[in-house]
């Protein structure tokens, strides 16, 4: 969504001539992303089509899709998709997936750009266990250092909002007391950082921590 974003409002801002369908999948409705901006440009740029998908929890509104973006879908919205560009960008799976996919209905791979968020872990990390307290729920998680705050969060059933999962987006900001590296700290204030606050997908705890998602 992050690079999508300005490339839509330069499309708007030069009047394309040409038609931009949009395809655009979030977990949930709060997790919707530049939501204002998106829609604004929609109603202002009859050469804008944007379609909306919520993977797990349907939205209130008639004219947002639930589930993940289907093939069929693409299809019906966007029936010359094989004489076009495609843009993808999202986490590795999910852009390696859809490329796949494309790809098998007839669009060149050459037509096919992508860009995929992804978080190296540490080249290395402790062989000791220790825990990482999420304390919204009580929830102790036990880690190592291979995983991000996220990731430990989603593997224990809790909920820490995210879009890009590459810490370009700052949806995931969480407040950190403990040891940690990592976390992205290029797109946080310098007050932010001393306030212990750290975006939790590229967070890696190294040892014992506490995480409040209340920012």
């Amino acid at each position: 969504m992050t690079p999508i974003m300005p490339i839509l409002t330069l499309l708007a801002k030069e009047h394309a001539s040409f038609h931009s369908q949009v395809f655009l999948s979030f977990k949930e409705p709060k997790d919707f992303l530049f939501q204002d901006e998106i829609l604004k440009l929609q109603n202002s740029y009859q050469n804008i089509d944007v379609n909306v998908n919520f993977s797990r929890m349907p939205s209130k509104s008639k004219v947002y899709s639930y589930g993940r973006i289907a093939v069929q879908e693409i299809l019906i919205k966007c029936p010359d998709i094989v004489a076009r560009k495609v843009f993808i960008c999202g986490p590795g799976g999910y852009v390696e997936s859809l490329t796949s996919i494309l790809a098998d209905i007839g669009i060149l791979t050459e037509n096919i750009i992508s860009e995929i968020f992804s978080v190296n872990a540490p080249d290395h990390y402790k062989d000791s266990i220790f825990d990482v307290v999420f304390n919204d729920s009580g929830t102790v998680v036990q880690a190592n250092g291979d995983k991000t705050l996220l990731e430990l969060a989603e593997s224990s059933g809790l909920y820490i909002p995210s879009v890009c999962r590459n810490g370009l987006c700052g949806a995931c900001i969480v407040r950190v007391k403990g040891e940690t590296t990592g976390g992205c700290t290029e797109v946080l204030s310098s007050q932010s950082i001393l306030d212990g606050n750290r975006l939790a997908c590229c967070t890696y705890p190294i040892g014992t921590c506490e995480v409040v998602n209340d920012i």
